[in-house]
């Protein structure tokens, strides 16, 4: 007999658990193969809608719910589409983003997917910078918003590229890409690191003294866990931090100006 390692009532409650609110923005990466196999699955209920109706239930009418749909097509000299263009960040984005209430945002390389009554002013008018200002990452610090990943802890965290480039990191730039948006021409920013292992994302320090402090939660689910923290509060300790070692969100060790202009072209 097959064995099961949780059910939908089981994300309900972890959601809760780590401190989801109705009226929520939650943003979510999404690994669900670590969190094992849903009982639902054997009753032939859908993966995806199961883990859509659990977040409905608990953020309600009010609240959101936002998930990478990333593509990186001018990265890879492809043009975006957001009806046509594949997610390349798994599975579970490239059902959800096809879902009729879904709405994607216009980005050629860091596209998201979302719902609830948020989305459409977040994802309007977005300015041609992933990262830059007034891009998505910003708007949601406007709104009560909670990073919740599933199956990855918060080692995960691509708003953190946005802070990275508000506070000016010395290990990235920004970089123009060109492609075809929607039939459309267009240069689009992207605030790439240097080349090197050295500058490679590291938010396994941040994360767990977001736990530590209590501003992070985490809560066990199947095989896996939830993890939790609202992104104003987790921004303020970040910028504490880098503001004492601008490395502090990256692999290391630091490399100096002269070791870094050659690998950031």
């Amino acid at each position: 007999m097959r064995r099961f390692h949780y059910q939908q009532s089981d994300i309900v409650n972890s959601l809760l658990e780590v401190g989801v609110e109705p009226g929520d923005v939650v943003f979510s990466h999404m690994s669900l193969l670590e969190l094992g196999l849903l009982k639902e699955l054997g009753q032939g209920q859908d993966m995806v809608a199961c883990f859509v109706d659990a977040i409905q239930q608990v953020i309600g009418s009010r609240g959101s719910f936002i998930t990478p749909t990333f593509s990186y097509s001018f990265c890879n000299q492809q043009a975006f589409s957001r009806q046509h263009t594949p997610s390349s960040v798994g599975a579970f984005s490239e059902q959800f983003r096809q879902q009729p209430n879904v709405i994607r945002s216009l980005d050629p390389l860091f596209s998201v997917a979302g719902f609830g009554p948020h989305i459409p002013l977040l994802f309007a008018n977005l300015p041609h910078s992933s990262f830059g200002q007034d891009c998505l990452y910003e708007r949601l610090l406007s709104l009560p918003t909670k990073v919740c990943n599933f199956g990855v802890d918060l080692f995960y965290f691509t708003p953190i590229h946005y802070l990275e480039r508000k506070l000016q990191v010395p290990y990235r730039f920004d970089k123009m890409f060109h492609g075809k948006l929607e039939q459309q021409d267009v240069a689009w920013q992207y605030y790439v690191r240097a080349l090197c292992k050295n500058s490679e994302p590291n938010c396994r320090r941040l994360a767990d003294l977001a736990l530590q402090k209590k501003i992070a939660k985490q809560h066990p689910l199947g095989l896996g866990a939830v993890s939790c923290v609202p992104l104003t509060p987790y921004f303020e300790l970040a910028t504490e931090k880098v503001k004492q070692d601008a490395w502090y969100l990256a692999q290391g060790p630091q490399l100096s100006n002269n070791e870094l202009t050659p690998l950031m072209s």
